[in-house]
């Protein structure tokens, strides 16, 4: 697979720049849609960093992070169907951990919507937007284009 980087050196960057070609698939459709959801990680996160407890900014931190949420879903229906048209064996595995994503951001959705953002809340959003989903990406998604790469043609 190449270079090896670790998931805080390419949050870094990514938090930075919004994309770093160093998780690229070489899957078009799945690289553009990585590239956009990072951008939207991007906009929150700076969104994030001038909610304070006693501005109004929070309405627009919950409306990225619930854009954020709807973008994943609409990215992981999009990295099924090609698991799932090209016979992946761990189709299940890969759905489970996009369950587990989702799961964790709609809770953290709803404790930024009941709650208003805190540094605790930041953190673990931040981790899940950004570090969790780049981990998946190193590690899942690119077993499934090893899987693709190994049975094309």
């Amino acid at each position: 697979m190449g270079i090896e980087y670790s998931r805080a050196e390419l949050a870094t960057e990514i938090e930075e720049i919004g994309w770093t070609q160093k998780i690229e698939t070489g899957i078009d459709i799945l690289d553009s849609q990585h590239r956009r959801y990072f951008e939207l990680v991007k906009n929150y996160l700076a969104t994030a960093k001038q909610v304070t407890p006693d501005n109004v900014r929070n309405s627009e931190l919950v409306e990225r992070l619930d854009f954020l949420r709807s973008y994943a879903i609409e990215h992981f229906s999009t990295e099924e169907k090609i698991m799932k048209d090209t016979g992946y064996q761990e189709y299940q595995q890969h759905i489970e951990e996009h369950k587990y994503f989702l799961k964790h951001v709609g809770d953290l959705y709803e404790k930024t919507c009941n709650e208003g953002s805190n540094d605790i809340l930041t953190r673990e959003v931040y981790y899940y937007i950004l570090e969790w989903f780049i981990g998946h990406i190193q590690i899942t998604d690119m077993k499934v284009v090893a899987f693709l790469n190994q049975n094309a043609g």
